[in-house]
Order: C-alpha cells, then structure tokens, then sequence
C-alpha cells in the first residue's frame, strides 16, 4: 500500500513539474528583427518586416526542451525597403489589402536537445502567405539567458512561386526579380506570463 502512495506522489509530482515548467514567451522589439533578402536582373535587394508577433510555448528542460506551440504574425504591408517603388510592386504582389498577414503556425510539438543554455531544431509548420499555404520547415538555433530571454535566430529559402506569387517586374519588364527569397530572422522572446499581444514594431 505504501509503495502505491508513493507512486503515485511521485506521478503527481512529474505532471504538476511539467506543468509549471511550461512558459510562453513573446517577441519584444529590442533585438529582433526580420528582413528577406533577394535577388533581380540589377542587383540584390532586401527588405524590413517593420511590424509582427510571435508567441513560443516552451517547456524548458535538460537535456531536452518541448516547444509546444509557435505562433507567428507579420504585417504585410508592413514589409518596406528603401524604395517606395519596391515596395509598391511587392505589396501588390503579396495582395496585401486582400490578404493583411503572414502566418507561419507550427504543426506538433517539438522536442528538442538542450546543450547548457542552447539548443537547436526544426519547426515544421503551416506558412500562409497571400492565400495560399504551404508546409515548410524551418532550421533555428536557440539560447537561453539568465533574464528569462531566449534568443531564436534561422533563416529559410521560400520560392514564391509556390504561394501563387509572380516576382515583381518594373521598368517596362527591364528589372525582374528572381522567384526565390531568403528570410533571416531573429526572434528575442521574453517570458509573458501567458499574455499574449506583445507586437514587434
């Protein structure tokens, strides 16, 4: 009988740690950032995702954490360069007043290895981008800091193709922009308590 109580103690004891130990965390303004890069007939190019939200699950461990859930809203007319030109093309492109955000949400949770405070993956997830979506996968590598911040940073190769997008072309077709777009982010994400509207902009 005594061992069946302490059993279960000890079950108790494991849900309730998993439990507590699951934490959301929010995107803050100071130190991410988001930018795709690119390429035309001219030159290379790139542009600033100015506005977006991003919500991670974590249940933090060692050896190993869980990413339960990530949950990602950009702005898209909101992405802007040093061009009112570009961004124009690219706006109507992303049929931005038809179609306002891009969201990218995982898929299942993640288990990954913990190695100190870093750690690294991949989140697969559905990537919704001018009404169209896609399943892709997304490499990050991960690090953990003593303020209850984590730092994510990765990048990904999307052809915009898939999304039903044409590049954009200007000057009378004379500048055309390649299919394929590069996003490099990084997301510094602060413990919220479980609120979940903090916005980067």
């Amino acid at each position: 009988m005594k061992r069946i109580a302490y059993l279960s103690v000890f079950v108790l004891f494991i849900s309730t740690s998993n439990i507590l130990g699951q934490e959301v965390y929010t995107a803050i303004p100071e130190g991410s950032s988001m930018k795709i890069e690119g390429t035309s007939t001219l030159h290379d190019w790139d542009m600033t995702v100015e506005k977006f939200n991003c919500d991670v699950d974590l249940i933090l461990g060692n050896p190993s954490t869980t990413i339960e859930k990530v949950n990602f809203t950009g702005i898209s007319s909101a992405i802007s360069s040093h061009s009112s030109l570009m961004d124009n093309k690219s706006h109507d492109a992303l049929k931005t007043s038809k179609y306002p955000e891009i969201r990218f949400n995982m898929l299942s949770p993640l288990k990954v290895e913990s190695k100190g405070n870093n750690f690294s993956g991949t989140a697969t997830g559905k990537l919704f981008i001018a009404g169209k979506s896609q399943t892709v996968s997304l490499p990050f590598t991960g690090k953990r800091t003593s303020d209850n911040t984590i730092t994510i940073t990765g990048s990904k190769k999307i052809d915009m193709t898939e999304f039903g997008i044409d590049p954009p072309t200007a000057m009378f077709g004379t500048l055309k922009t390649g299919k394929d777009v590069t996003v490099i982010y990084t997301l510094n994400l602060k413990e919220s308590g479980g609120e979940l509207n903090a916005s980067v902009k």
